[in-house]
């Protein structure tokens, strides 16, 4: 298998991890069960830092790490289980041969739990797009309408407002726009409400049915 480079960012989290005791690893382990839920993300690092030998900041970055390595593993077509003792023994991490074995089942014991693999599955089937949503906003514009000479007063005003769409395509930020009219705010707010509305009804079918439901914001 070719080495993998491991990210610096991941230096700080691993230490950090193969400084807790074994106790508090295993508070880890209980915290990762959480992240099948909707609102797993935020759960963990409040569960994950309960003991306060971790930091929520800390476990935030750990759930990052662990997001990131089966994004690497699926993008590479790599070997999980090797691309995990590759990142135990980097020589940033200065551990020794035990060490490592150790450091690398904690990450495995992490990353292997069903929770990680169903929220790593799902948010890289949400973000399976063409185009990926970031922000939007309107601008409302008023326009002057002079019926002849400009020097006078003006008969009428105009306006109009342009949505403004910011996207990712193709890993770059990318926006469109489009004016509106008061009809087309009218549709618009329409369709909003109605697709809010489905989705409460939706995730109250599947809260029942004890499935778990995620979305780009969970």
């Amino acid at each position: 298998m070719m080495i993998q480079q491991m990210p610096e960012e991941f230096v700080p989290v691993l230490t950090m991890l193969h400084r807790v005791s074994q106790e508090n690893y295993e508070a880890l382990r209980d915290a990762v069960d959480v992240l099948g839920q909707p609102a797993g993300i935020a759960e963990f690092a409040d569960l994950a830092s309960g003991s306060g030998d971790v930091s929520i900041e800390e476990a935030q970055a750990l759930l990052s790490m662990m997001l990131s390595t089966l994004a690497r593993a699926d993008v590479g077509d790599l070997d999980l289980d090797e691309l995990v003792d590759q990142m135990a023994a980097t020589d940033s991490l200065g551990l020794g041969g035990d060490e490592r074995e150790d450091l690398a089942l904690r990450i495995k014991g992490l990353i292997d739990h069903r929770s990680t693999q169903v929220l790593h599955k799902s948010l890289a089937l949400m973000r399976e797009h063409q185009r990926i949503f970031l922000d939007t906003r309107i601008v409302t514009d008023i326009r002057p309408v002079f019926g002849g000479d400009v020097s006078e007063e003006l008969d009428a005003v105009v306006l109009s407002h342009s949505l403004k769409i910011d996207f990712i395509e193709e890993g770059r930020r990318r926006r469109f726009d489009v004016v509106l009219d008061q009809s087309d705010l009218q549709v618009m707010q329409s369709a909003v409400e109605r697709a809010i509305e489905k989705a409460a009804s939706l995730r109250q079918t599947l809260e029942s049915a004890d499935i778990a439901n995620f979305t780009l914001e969970a």
